[in-house]
């Protein structure tokens, strides 16, 4: 195909008269364009009529004029506005392309990696030189083809190993690679065995036995490496050491998911990108050629494969976390859900008090102590004497007993606080959505924990000697430095449908006075409704509109109402009191245009959800953390916001920056925070799990 196409398209228009226009296509990128509408203001509706062609990326720049006027050429182009443009800049400054919180990213369907037989079906039968006077020859004899005897191997468990990895007859599924590796693992040994022998089961096939057996203490999922020869025999361990092809069997299937623990131990049970378009990880995970020379070079398998699990202190904390959290809900009863109403104040009576208190008194919140209680049922019977009952709840009297008060509201505060909420002591509909939460939150505590366990294993296995940490969950940033936390400040996130991404990258630079390129999703969502009636607006404003070609024009010259979908200009907010990213700004250069910022709207942050943004993290004490990466004191910083001036900074060393998703986090006691899972992420981990989970049964 010629790279200049021209195709001629015939619009209709009801009630008028036929419109042509041309489509250049030299280039244009793959998309579906079944039907080209054009929406015409003031003459009705027009619709093309075409044949299905494939584009990509097609963008619409038809040349109307502002009196109506539909002119006949249309253009489309890629993702490029001009020559000077790439990926993350233009000629001209920094004004991404790619739009901070771009909602075309994905929420994906995961897919576990599939799995396939453990078998070598081309694998040649190993021959063994065996000279035909062995006795008497030299030790150096080196044996001719013709004086090879035998197609057996002498090692009789080995040949089984071999017979059943050629006949695809190991009983347990890989995947592909992991297919690759313990097949050609095998080859190199001569087919030996690794964890049994003629005599049985050896010393490391019970540490590694004891080890899949525990795999639940370190939040992953004991049925997913459960040994199909065990299983199949109940146990009977007697009985596979009498099998030769049990023993064989049972050699290839504790290998296969020794590795198998390896790479999830190591880099997680899922992979964590196939989860969203918000996911950018490159976890640790142990190649299992890497796992499997390990494994057999080693009197320790067991302690090998533990030392795969995360290094950092908050696993270890999790760990015993989810411990704690096991052994104390194993009886737990089902509790009635507490009612919704009116929000209760401290000093307020209200029917649901008593509820309230049983709750906090189960979750440990409250002291429990023998009452007497005057059950309330807003009937009064004449005459007769009130019902008194002694039930072991925290209260002083019938009049007491409904009426928010004392050492109720602090412990209210203080499951406010383990909940994540505002510790104001009142209770509003997301106190008692926690409330009701909590019945099962025992048991999703556990699962909570078990997904941030998984989430540490995402991350690199050194986190930096000085880093920043960004936990969205919590919407708050910690910078860290030989393992400790120096400084803290909070935080706003993307909003669920603009997500802050979940990745590690390096801080290279701060700006002070930073230019804020709007990113195209504002400007065709945000901007463009306004600048149809008000094409000065920008100007007025005080933002400044380049073209395609990267020139300087005045909003007002822009046909604003001709584009949707993407407007072929950018625009950008100079420095000032009043730019958007405030007066500093942190940048890691990465794919999602994400930065850290100040923000001028700092009323936002006095709030307990503080999702707002459309993707970036704005920082509420960004010249504090100026001071923690530049190591500048605060006069100095000052002294460069003040010049009012756009500077760059580099930094001397790069810091790592670790934008994070955490619903369960240590605190520096050791007490794990739950957090609110904003972006519902918990949900889609679990049902990953489960997706994996089932490929392996």
């Amino acid at each position: 195909m010629s790279p200049s196409l021209g195709c001629n398209v015939t619009l209709k228009k009801l009630g008028c008269r036929g419109i042509r226009g041309s489509i250049n296509m030299s280039k244009v990128n793959k998309f579906l364009f079944s039907a080209l509408a054009i929406s015409v203001a003031s003459s009705g509706i027009a619709y093309a009529e075409t044949q299905e062609r494939t584009f990509r990326n097609a963008k619409k720049k038809p040349t109307i004029s502002r009196s109506g006027q539909i002119g006949s050429n249309f253009t489309f182009w890629g993702s490029g506005w001009g020559s000077g443009w790439n990926r993350n800049r233009s000629s001209f400054g920094e004004l991404p392309v790619n739009p901070d919180g771009d909602t075309s990213v994905k929420i994906y369907t995961y897919a576990p990696d599939r799995l396939h037989a453990l078998a070598d079906r081309n694998a040649k039968q190993p021959e063994q030189a065996r000279p035909v006077f062995a006795t008497d020859a030299p030790a150096d004899y080196d044996p001719t083809p013709a004086e090879l005897r035998g197609t057996k191997l002498d090692d009789s468990l080995a040949q089984t190993i071999f017979d059943h990895l050629k006949a695809g007859q190991a009983g347990i599924k890989v995947t592909k690679k992991q297919r690759s590796a313990i097949t050609e693992f095998y080859r190199k040994r001569g087919y030996k065995a690794v964890w049994t022998s003629m005599d049985g089961l050896e010393d490391g096939a019970h540490l590694i036995l004891d080890v899949l057996r525990q795999a639940d203490t370190e939040g992953l999922q004991v049925s997913d490496y459960k040994v199909p020869e065990l299983a199949r025999t109940e146990d009977n361990i007697a009985a596979i050491e009498s099998d030769l092809g049990a023993l064989a069997r049972l050699d290839i299937q504790l290998t296969a998911l020794a590795v198998r623990y390896a790479q999830h131990a190591s880099g997680g049970r899922v992979v964590a990108n196939r989860l969203s378009g918000y996911h950018d990880l490159k976890p640790p995970r142990v190649a299992a050629a890497t796992a499997l020379t390990r494994l057999a070079e080693t009197d320790q398998p067991d302690e090998y494969l533990q030392s795969l699990h995360p290094r950092h202190p908050s696993y270890a904390r999790l760990k015993a976390a989810l411990k704690e959290v096991r052994s104390s809900t194993q009886m737990v009863e089902v509790v009635e859900p507490i009612p919704a109403g009116p929000t209760i104040r401290p000093g307020q009576y209200d029917e649901r008090i008593p509820a309230i208190r049983k709750r906090l008194i189960k979750d440990g919140h409250l002291e429990a102590r023998n009452v007497e209680i005057i059950p309330t049922t807003g009937q009064e019977i004449p005459g007769a004497e009130p019902a008194v009952i002694t039930d072991n709840v925290d209260g002083d009297s019938l009049t007491d007993e409904a009426v928010y008060q004392d050492e109720l509201i602090e412990a209210v505060k203080d499951f406010q606080r383990t909940a994540g909420l505002k510790p104001d002591g009142i209770i509003g509909r997301r106190t008692i959505s926690a409330f009701n939460g909590q019945a099962e939150k025992h048991f999703d505590k556990a699962a909570r924990i078990v997904a941030n366990m998984e989430r540490l294993r995402w991350l690199p296995r050194y986190l930096g000697s000085s880093y920043v940490f960004v936990n969205q969950a919590s919407y708050k940033l910690r910078v860290m430095r030989d393992g400790r936390e120096v400084w803290r400040t909070k935080v706003i996130v993307g909003k669920p449908s603009n997500q802050t991404s979940f990745f590690s990258d390096e801080m290279e630079t701060v700006v002070f006075n930073p230019y804020w390129g709007v990113p195209q999703s504002i400007i065709t969502k945000e901007m463009l409704p306004k600048l149809v009636n008000d094409p000065g607006y920008l100007d007025r404003l005080g933002y400044e509109v380049y073209s395609g070609s990267g020139q300087r024009t005045s909003s007002y010259n822009i046909d604003w109402w001709n584009y949707y979908g993407q407007a072929p200009v950018a625009v950008r907010q100079p420095p000032g009191n009043g730019n958007a990213l405030g007066r500093i700004k942190f940048l890691f250069p990465n794919k999602h245009a994400i930065y850290l910022h100040d923000t001028p709207t700092k009323k936002l942050f006095n709030r307990e959800n503080r999702a707002y943004s459309h993707g970036c993290v704005r920082v509420q004490d960004p010249t504090k953390l100026a001071e923690a990466v530049l190591g500048w004191d605060q006069n100095r910083i000052a002294s460069r916001i003040s010049t009012g001036r756009n500077q760059k900074v580099t930094l001397k060393t790069k810091v790592p920056v670790h934008l994070t998703y955490f619903t369960a986090w240590p605190d520096a006691a050791g007490s794990v925070d739950y957090h609110k899972d904003v972006y519902g992420r918990d949900r889609r981990l679990e049902l990953a799990f489960q997706a994996t989970s089932a490929t392996f049964r």
